[in-house]
Formats: C-alpha cells, sequence, structure tokens
C-alpha cells in the first residue's frame, strides 16, 4: 500500500515538474515570437513593397495562436492529471497571457497596415481639391477596407474580427480628426465654413455606413459622431450661438483639449488665436484633460497648438 502511494506521488510529482518545464520553455519562445512580429511590421514601415504580404502574416500568425492555446489544452487534459494541472495553474496564466500578448500585438499591427493604406486617401481631406468635392476620401477608403476584410480579415475567427473592426474604426476616426485639425483649409468666408462642414459631414456619415457593413462594433462606429458635431460648429454663421454646439461636443467628449477645440474654432476663419484660445479656455478647463482616461477619443488625436 504504502508502495503504491510512493509511486503516485513521485508520478504527480514528476507529471507536474514536466508541464512546468514544457510551460518554461513556450514562455521562452515568446520572446523571439514577439520579436520577429516586431521585425516584419518595422520592415512593412520601412518598404511597403519589400513586405507586401505582412497583413496576411500577421492574420496567419493570429489564427496559429489559437491553435497553439488550443492544441495546448487539450495535451493537458489528454496526457496530465487534473491534479498536476491545479499545481501549475499560475504557469499555465502566465503562457496563456504572453501568447495572448502576441496575437494583441499582431492584431495592433493588423490595425496599423490598414490605417497606412487609408493615409494615401485620408491626406487630401482639408485639401482644395476634398473641398470641391473633386477627391472622394470614404470610395477611397470604402475599398481598400474591403480589399483586407476579403482577403484577410474574413478567415480570423469571429471575435478576432470584432476585436480588429472596433480598433479600427477608432484608429480611422483619430486619423480623420487629427488631419481636419492640421487646418489645410480655413474658411476664408462663410461660404468657404458650410462647404467645409458639408464635407466633413458627408465623410462622417459615409464612414459610418461603411464601417457598419464590415462588421465594426456600434460602439466603435457611433465615435464619427464627432466629425458630425464638429460640423456643425464649423457650419453655424452666427459666433454669439457658438456655444450651442460647442457644450454638446464637450459634454459627449469630456477629453476634448483646449488646444483642440481652439484649432477647431480657426477652421472658421473667423476667430483670431487669441480669441479662440480664450474661448477654448472658457469650456474646457485642464482638469477636464487630465481626469479623463487615456484610451478616449480625443486623448488618442494629436494636440495641435492654436497659433
Amino acid at each position: 500500500m504504502f508502495k503504491e502511494q510512493l509511486l503516485q506521488s513521485v508520478g504527480a510529482k514528476v507529471a507536474e515538474r514536466t508541464v512546468m518545464s514544457f510551460i518554461d520553455q513556450l514562455v521562452d519562445f515568446t520572446k523571439p515570437y514577439q520579436a520577429a512580429i516586431d521585425e516584419l511590421r518595422n520592415c512593412y514601415r520601412k518598404d511597403k513593397d519589400q513586405c507586401s504580404a505582412c497583413f496576411e502574416y500577421l492574420v496567419a500568425n493570429i489564427n496559429d495562436i489559437d491553435k497553439v492555446l488550443e492544441s495546448f489544452f487539450e495535451a493537458l487534459d489528454r496526457y496530465y492529471d487534473p491534479a498536476a494541472k491545479v499545481n501549475c495553474q499560475s504557469a499555465i496564466n502566465r503562457f496563456v497571457g504572453e501568447f495572448e500578448k502576441v496575437r494583441d500585438k499582431c492584431i495592433q499591427y493588423c490595425v496599423e497596415v490598414i490605417i497606412l493604406e487609408f493615409r494615401v486617401s485620408t491626406d487630401n481631406v482639408m485639401t482644395r481639391d476634398w473641398c470641391v468635392g473633386a477627391y472622394n476620401v470614404v470610395n477611397y477608403l470604402s475599398g481598400a477596407l474591403s480589399d483586407f476584410c476579403c482577403s484577410a480579415v474574413c478567415h480570423m475567427s469571429p471575435r478576432h474580427q470584432g476585436t480588429l473592426m472596433g480598433r479600427l474604426t477608432q484608429a480611422t476616426c483619430v486619423d480623420y480628426l487629427a488631419t481636419i485639425l492640421s487646418r489645410k483649409v480655413i474658411g476664408e468666408n462663410k461660404y468657404d465654413r458650410v462647404r467645409i462642414a458639408q464635407q466633413i459631414k458627408a465623410d462622417a456619415q459615409k464612414l459610418k455606413q461603411t464601417f457598419s457593413e464590415n462588421g465594426a462594433p456600434q460602439q466603435s462606429v457611433d465615435y464619427f459622431e464627432s466629425l458630425l458635431m464638429i460640423a456643425q460648429i464649423l457650419g453655424n454663421d452666427d459666433k454669439s450661438t457658438i456655444s450651442l454646439f460647442i457644450i454638446p461636443l464637450q459634454r459627449k467628449y469630456p477629453e476634448l483639449h483646449q488646444d483642440q477645440l481652439a484649432a477647431i474654432l480657426l477652421m472658421r476663419g473667423d476667430y483670431a488665436p487669441p480669441e479662440a484660445k480664450e474661448t477654448a479656455r472658457s469650456y474646457v478647463t485642464p482638469s477636464m484633460e487630465f481626469a479623463s482616461a487615456k484610451e478616449l477619443l480625443f486623448n488618442k488625436v494629436a494636440v495641435r497648438t492654436a497659433k
């Protein structure tokens, strides 16, 4: 009896050590794995032509990590005693966490790849051609997004597709906001302001439709409401009633910075820099800015200093 108990105890210890050793080796593998993913992304940023299949590789790695995690747990269930798994639970959690980090990085790099492709078009926002309707930004974005979805995104699991589309929707809105805050075109009169406002409104409505049709979560699609609200500020003809449009924007996006609001007002063309700054200060205080979480929309938009 004692001999059998001893053998069972030794066997359990050996199994536990085997599991721990197996997990340690897998965790160690994630370091060069992450480095290889970083190298792929950096290569693409330097030369897109040299790494033209970068997006497909990233999607393949997302799927591979899913298979690694699935196979790992299947092996544990098949070959190891439940007690051994319980004793190794912290190591198992560490293993899963490290591989999920790599997968999350792949998803984020997928977003970066698409945004870089989008910038071929979004860089034209607030240019003269865009203002007069000679350049359709959203048509290009819609076509590019459709290509990515049909070629690779469709091969991801629905859960990861939702994560990717959610992040991509926010990143696209952030990129568009950063572009219009650069003030490439400033309204010189009422006609210019109305025209700019109409173009932003039209783009926002089309972007909402495009991303909704491609499976973006509604919460992310709602980020484009910020563009519609900015269009209202630009299109308003009466400066004395500007508060009717600034207050809803500030309430919906409390993370809005003073410099960002000043930049929006300067885009109208009828605010001098000192007046724009003073108006922004009256609606946004530094305490509002710093109390906001980093993941909120306007905290991701580069602050443009009003000059």
